[in-house]
């Protein structure tokens, strides 16, 4: 069976994977996932040629931060599993079994593992399993050493960290957004600090090294660096130096933070070209100059004709990714600057946490879990850290219905915004209000939420997504004038140079009105700057619905087309709706028999939560009425953060509202707002 990654081998804490080969086809697809969610592991794989195999395995498991034992009947049987356990208990690795089977395990085995933490693979639903899985497999790595905090004293000073604040900060929790603008920090010792020559929302990209004896791909090598300066360029932020400077340097041996400074950037690009069978090999790396730290790396295999595809190419890739990994690590740098803690532990944890949210955002693991694991173990150690507390509030209800209860959802985020709140820093009461007026708006406390948002803005007029918050709650109280206006006003606010989140969901509080152009109009804008697949496959569903809406079959069909390219092999559920409304209805009838909502529904962990308006729009384009109210009912219940929203406005639910059952998609709204969330939630 092919192996799923290499093992790792670096200097940081890992987990020492312990199984039979027999359970190869059951423990790779769960390490596979442990490794997607930044996780270090090592298994016997990776044992060098040549060396000698008991050396190895002993030093390989005395250095671990954890030993995970998949326990099966044939694990307890294999010598060297025995072997591997009970080294690990001479030398005080800590153990956590994983037990894939009910198994007759012998006597001393049982003992070894009797006071063993245990996860019950067998026993438990593949979302509970997950999240126990990471949670375990989290803590130890991370209580080991954490990631070593950045200190944003070297990179700027407190003139380019307000400057930094009057631009995006920005993490997208769900559909929330924390925004960070205009913070007023006042007077201090360090404004006389010296404003630093580097605005480090600047980079330089490099040309990139041809690594092949064939002169023509120095030419396209060349090619590729112009074209990834010019994607980066296409926005304000962050600021790219000229080709001109940054080709002085090819070829260059000067370490990249003495060519960074020449240059007068706070970010360097650098890469390589070079042959892979019948197509290239590109790398790109993006470095902090300050302190030469590697933000970011990427690997891309593509064809000749790939490489310079327009905005489709892997040179917009790059470009945008670079900028978006750039902008993240900026924004730590920011928080830490404002939000800072004395324990560099902890602070260690929210730039981890970050690391998660950034494999969300890219599609390329993250996990919620570990996420919340994080900044819990950040607060643990800072009781104190506001930034910390103020996240987790978010973070606890995107949770709702995945691995928390909604009450117990609901429970830690009051707990976590109020400690917030007790916490916050002078001159950021405009952020901490917003979030209040996001989490009134989930448990139907309209006054409140109103009354939070618009004081938010009353103290911070530009905060776009204040705005927004706003308009989502009046479109839930079927206020539509209000609403669209709403919307409006949002749109027309700089909302930070980063419209990709904001579009998405702009565009899709649009489609509900029916407002089929606008909604495609804020989705063309999110493309533009959406590198990643699953994001971008998202953005063409949602054209696709609104072209179909539109009456544009043809124009339907092609986006469709775009997107099952990305992501068809990864979620194909997904596209039952939009294949059943263009009228490919044997397709989306084969896809419905495999597809479990019940199942799909909780495996999905994205960036932002579609999983209900998903199984809504694929009964509904199936016909089936029933089980769309049904899927009505139960977003309601989970406090599914669009559904609410939808019930009142959305014209795509109009086939519905004749319908007997859709009265009780209003009344259990009703009930709900009545109770403000707290009581009487529906169970259909």
């Amino acid at each position: 069976m092919a192996l799923p990654f290499a093992a790792y081998r670096g200097p940081d804490p890992y987990v020492f994977v312990c199984y039979s080969h027999e359970d190869s086809a059951t423990v790779y697809p769960d390490i596979l996932s442990l490794h997607e969610q930044g996780v270090n592991l090592w298994y016997d794989e990776g044992v060098p040629a040549g060396s000698e195999w008991r050396d190895e395995l002993a030093q390989r498991i005395k250095h671990a931060a954890l030993l995970l034992y998949f326990v099966s009947n044939p694990s307890a049987q294999s010598a060297h599993c025995r072997r591997e356990l009970g080294f690990a208990q001479d030398e005080g690795v800590p153990i956590v079994a994983v037990h894939l089977e009910k198994s007759n395990l012998p006597d001393g085995l049982r003992l070894s593992l009797g006071d063993r933490q245990a996860i019950l693979r067998h026993a438990l639903p593949s979302a509970q399993y997950r999240a126990a899985l990471a949670t375990a497999a989290s803590h130890y790595v991370a209580t080991v050493r954490p990631s070593r905090p950045i200190s944003p004293r070297g990179m700027f000073g407190p003139r380019w960290a307000l400057a930094i604040g009057a631009v995006i900060v920005a993490v997208a929790l769900a559909v929330g957004m924390v925004v960070m603008r205009d913070v007023d920090v006042g007077e201090s010792e360090d404004d006389e600090l010296a404003l630093p020559a580097v605005d480090p929302r600047s980079i330089a990209v490099l040309p990139f090294a041809n690594l092949s004896s064939d002169i023509e791909l120095i030419y396209l090598a060349d090619a590729l660096t112009e074209d990834v300066i010019d994607a980066i360029a296409q926005r304000q932020i962050p600021s790219v130096a000229s080709r001109t400077s940054s080709f002085r340097y090819r070829g260059a041996t000067e370490d990249l933070r003495v060519i960074g400074e020449a240059l007068g950037v706070g970010y360097v690009i650098e890469g390589s070209v070079r042959p892979s069978g019948d197509g290239l090999r590109i790398t790109a790396q993006l470095i902090r100059v300050a302190d030469g730290f590697h933000v970011w790396s990427k690997q891309f295999d593509r064809s000749i004709e790939e490489v310079g595809d327009g905005k489709r190419g892997v040179a917009w890739e790059i470009g945008l990714m670079a900028r978006m990994q750039l902008i993240f690590d900026v924004s730590v740098l920011y928080f830490s600057y404002f939000y800072s803690s004395e324990n560099d532990a902890a602070m260690g944890y929210v730039q981890q946490a970050y690391g998660q949210y950034l494999r969300l955002a890219a599609g390329e693991g993250g996990s919620w879990t570990m996420i919340t694991n994080f900044y819990e173990k950040a607060v643990e150690l800072d009781p104190e850290l506001y930034i910390a507390h103020l996240w987790l509030t978010n973070i606890y209800m995107q949770r709702a219905d995945f691995d928390l209860t909604v009450d117990a959802a609901r429970q830690r985020a009051h707990a976590s915004l109020e400690r917030a709140f007790a916490l916050v820093p002078r001159g950021t009461e405009s952020e901490a209000l917003s979030q209040l007026g996001q989490l009134a708006v989930r448990e139907y406390d309209y006054e409140s939420a109103e009354a939070a948002l618009l004081k938010s803005l009353q103290l911070t007029p530009g905060r776009t997504w204040s705005n927004f918050h706003l308009a989502r709650l009046y479109m839930q109280q079927g206020r539509k004038g209000e609403t669209a206006a709403m919307l409006r006003i949002a749109q027309e606010i700089d909302h930070t140079n980063e419209p990709s989140i904001f579009s998405i969901v702009w565009g899709l509080a649009h489609y509900a009105l029916g407002d089929y152009a606008l909604a495609l109009e804020g989705w063309r804008q999110a493309l533009l700057v959406t590198p990643y697949p699953w994001l971008r496959s998202r953005l063409l569903r949602f054209m696709a619905l609104a072209e179909i809406a539109r009456g544009e079959r043809a124009a339907a069909e092609t986006l469709i087309d775009e997107a099952w390219a990305l992501t068809g092999d990864r979620e194909p559920f997904a596209f039952i709706a939009v294949l059943a409304r263009v009228g490919r209805t044997d397709e989306a009838h084969r896809l419905r028999e495999k597809w479990d909502p019940e199942i799909y529904s909780r495996e999905v962990d994205y960036l932002v939560d579609f999983r209900y308006f998903d199984a809504v729009q694929n009964f509904l384009a199936l016909g089936e009425v029933d089980n769309a109210i049904a899927w009505l009912r139960r977003g309601l219940a989970a406090a599914d953060v669009a559904t609410p929203q939808f019930v009142r406005l959305a014209t795509y639910l109009d086939v519905l509202r004749d319908e007997p059952g859709f009265q009780d998609v209003l009344s259990d709204l009703e009930a709900l707002e009545a109770s403000k969330g707290r009581a009487g939630r529906p169970s259909p």
